[in-house]
């Protein structure tokens, strides 16, 4: 399946810098349990609608479970795992600040598919641009975007930005 991803570039509203934007993703609308097997079963594949609902609503009920018995659990799709949010103070639990949670990360299948998925971004004239390569770089408006990585640098002239170490910190 082809898949894109359709952005629209906005100025980012949070700073005051008036060359910083944010692309915006373009919601195409919602999806649940019983329209994605519709989608399957338009697609032809053959399944028991019902049998399928069954199935996956048990998968869910088993994941919740394992993951809020402390497992760690990889459906293929993402992985889950659950998490304690808060200070215990003195060691005790204090409803109003500490909750149990889950972290969710996608999986290497999931990340497959998003390192082969199309992002098209509209500018506010209407101009589009794909980019469609994990390492292509393209300029909009007059700002080169690339992909981000380990060996990433800041490009500027401004000394005054990045880490600053002072002598202070390294004498006993």
């Amino acid at each position: 399946m082809s898949r894109k991803l359709k952005a629209s570039l906005r100025k980012n509203q949070l700073t005051e810098y008036s060359n910083d934007y944010v692309a915006l993703i373009l919601e195409r609308g919602s999806m649940n349990t019983e329209n994605i097997i519709d989608e399957l079963l338009n697609d032809g594949v053959d399944l028991n609608r019902k049998m399928a609902l069954d199935i996956i609503n048990s998968f869910n009920a088993k994941v919740s479970d394992l993951v809020l018995s402390g497992f760690n659990v990889n459906t293929g799709l993402i992985s889950i795992h659950p998490v304690i949010k808060g200070t215990l103070n003195a060691g005790k639990w204090n409803s109003k600040i500490n909750t149990v949670s889950v972290s969710i990360s996608e999986s290497y299948d999931l990340r497959q598919a998003i390192s082969e998925t199309l992002v098209e971004v509209k500018d506010d004239n209407g101009e589009s641009y794909i980019i469609n390569n994990p390492t292509e770089i393209k300029k909009i408006k007059g700002f080169k975007i690339e992909p981000e990585s380990a060996d990433s640098s800041i490009d500027t002239d401004n000394t005054a930005c990045g880490i600053a170490f002072r002598k202070w910190l390294f004498e006993p």
